[in-house]
């Protein structure tokens, strides 16, 4: 009786002891913003604004430091077709579809177009569309088959963004931490055409996309 009134407690505060350890995993890769970001070495907040619309490169980096990374924008064009077009879209920053519910039960098809307008790409979610193959339809043959897209995301720009912020290193890297997103980007004469500023998560900027 006694062994089994031990093993009792040994179990409850093991149970006890996962379920606090969980809970702090959780706070801590959804601790606020304030925590999670790090900046470029000059940077501050107050200079984050449009005025850096038009700054070249080497302007920027004089006024907020080196970037903390950087990545390369590639031709992208991509046509969305959806059932319930006020519930996804295509979000620009990310070049993504993007739901403002769970993605669960739409009905959308996405179809990616290569630079020479080809469709070298189809993504489905339980689309009332036909399994046809589609890799040798052009974007002309997909906008005469079903008219006009309720999106569409079309980038040609050769742009780079410059990112001034990322998540801080340690136990909550690669969890679903928020941080202050500061990028910019820049087209192919190195001036800077756009600003990005938003909370969003360190790896998936909302909480539904694909």
């Amino acid at each position: 009786m006694k062994n089994k009134l031990l093993w009792f407690l040994f179990g409850s505060l093991f149970v006890t002891a996962i379920f606090w350890v969980k809970r702090s995993l959780y706070l801590i890769s959804t601790s606020d913003p304030d925590y999670n970001t790090v900046y470029s070495s000059k940077y501050e907040e107050q200079l984050f604004n449009k005025n850096l619309l038009g700054e070249n490169e080497n302007e920027l980096i004089q006024l907020l430091g080196e970037p903390l990374y950087r990545y390369k924008m590639g031709f992208v064009n991509k046509l969305l077709y959806a059932e319930n077009k006020d519930s996804i879209y295509l979000d620009e920053d990310c070049n993504c579809v993007r739901f403002k519910e769970h993605p669960r039960n739409k009905n959308y098809t996405c179809f990616y177009i290569d630079s020479i307008g080809n469709v070298n790409r189809v993504k489905r979610n339980k689309s009332n569309l036909d399994s046809t193959d589609y890799s040798h339809f052009t974007k002309a043959d997909i906008l005469k088959k079903f008219g006009n897209p309720n999106d569409e995301i079309l980038n040609n720009c050769q742009c780079e963004v410059l990112s001034f912020s990322t998540l801080t290193k340690g136990t909550q890297s690669g969890k679903l931490s928020t941080i202050y997103v500061r990028q910019v980007v820049i087209n192919r004469n190195k001036v800077v055409t756009k600003i990005i500023k938003k909370v969003a998560d360190m790896y998936h900027p909302t909480l539904y996309y694909e």
